[in-house]
């Protein structure tokens, strides 16, 4: 689910929320990272419940 975030017009940003079984969730935050490696880790926020 993507939610555009509030930036200038011009430098759109998107908030993006992924649900995962939670026996996935450590798995897939790792994969995510490996395959974002363009963006700052810090800006990656995982929540595991």
């Amino acid at each position: 689910i993507d939610f555009a975030s509030k930036s200038h017009k011009y430098n759109q940003q998107f908030v993006r929320y992924i649900l995962v079984h939670p026996n996935e969730c450590k798995q897939y935050i790792h994969l995510l990272l490996i395959a974002a490696k363009q963006f700052d880790k810090s800006n990656v926020i995982n929540y595991c419940l």
